[in-house]
């Protein structure tokens, strides 16, 4: 099948609900034949085509599941941006073992404001949640230092 040709979903469930009135009616030998059509037809593969003459066929597509919304606030992820500031944005497996001391440290210095609920759900962070509020975090850009005779290019610090 030529790929400007294709069929968009509902095309192909309406050939294919066609075809399977035809297919439950022939003979082994005919079943062949109608797979090849529809194999030649649609682009699907033989096992596929298989699967779905003999399961019910809706004509539209199941409704995407829900993503789950945030669990931690605003609040929590700006105490983990303020903290990767803080100790000069290590790695989110660096920043693990110091996240809940670190925020109490910056609660008694001023830096943040010392809320006793902020420091549970930072303790019950995972190293893949705080990896991906970091990825969203805004960092300074690299200084750029004049090339000296060492470096005959720009070198960052």
């Amino acid at each position: 099948m030529h790929p400007e040709e294709q069929m968009n979903f509902t095309e192909r469930r309406k050939y294919l609900a066609v075809m399977s009135r035809r297919y439950q009616k022939a003979s082994p030998r005919e079943r062949s034949a109608l797979l090849n059509e529809m194999e030649a037809v649609t682009g699907l593969h033989r096992k596929s085509l298989i699967r779905l003459m003999h399961s019910p066929l809706s004509l539209q597509r199941k409704p995407r599941r829900t993503e789950r919304g945030p669990v931690y606030g605003p609040d929590v992820r700006s105490a983990v941006f303020l903290i990767a500031q803080a100790l000069d944005y290590p790695s989110a497996e660096r920043l693990q073992p110091v996240r809940v001391d670190m925020a109490s440290h910056l609660a008694q210095h001023g830096q943040r404001d010392g809320k006793p609920h902020l420091l549970t759900p930072l303790g019950a962070m995972s190293v893949s949640t705080v990896r991906r509020i970091l990825e969203k975090a805004p960092r300074d850009k690299p200084h750029l230092v004049p090339p000296t005779r060492n470096c005959g290019r720009r070198c960052m610090i």
